[in-house]
């Protein structure tokens, strides 16, 4: 497992990718006191890699881009509590969550604010009744202020989420 561990508040004003290459080993990000700041214009990018799971041990406030499985990848990254005024970048390509779909797993308290953008990944298209809970949380408060859904993911490009307080998600069902 790659993981780094930073002693107190940090940051990001430039590009954190998690990832590996060997195994299913994962990476890890532990911030051990403080929060770690995604600024405008900065990243945060999980990779799928080869299946480990992406963890970031700490509260992060996102005012820049989190992407869960770039590039119409799926993923699933893990943080111990969100604020987000920044975009949520993910893509459906599947009905299973983490390997065909992007999630973001939140243990706590997900504030939301920003944009929720759904790309879709290979040529998958959603048909009636398909759900896709894309955050998952303790606890949820607030919506996103947009969400962009990709046309050519048929008829759930027309929905809007379902937000539920606790336990906390996200959901995009396909009507």
């Amino acid at each position: 497992a790659a993981n780094l561990t930073i002693a107190t508040g940090f940051t990001n004003n430039g590009a954190i990718e998690l990832t590996d290459i060997v195994g299913a080993y994962g990476a890890s990000l532990t911030v051990t006191a403080g929060t770690l700041v995604n600024a405008v214009g900065a990243t945060i990018t999980a990779f799928p890699g080869t299946g480990g799971t992406k963890t970031i041990s700490s509260a992060v406030n996102n005012q820049g881009a989190i992407n869960v499985g770039p590039g119409g990848t799926a993923g699933l990254l893990t943080v111990a509590s969100l604020t987000t005024t920044g975009s949520i970048n993910l893509a459906l390509g599947g009905l299973t969550a983490g390997t065909q779909y992007g999630r973001l797993a939140v243990i706590g308290l997900a504030t939301l604010g920003g944009a929720l953008n759904v790309g879709q990944a290979g040529s998958f298209v959603a048909t009636t009744g398909n759900t896709f809970v894309v955050l998952a949380a303790n606890a949820v408060a607030g919506t996103f202020g947009t969400v962009t859904i990709a046309p050519a993911l048929g008829a759930i490009a027309a929905t809007s989420p379902t937000y539920i307080t606790a336990p906390g998600s996200v959901t995009l069902t396909a009507p």
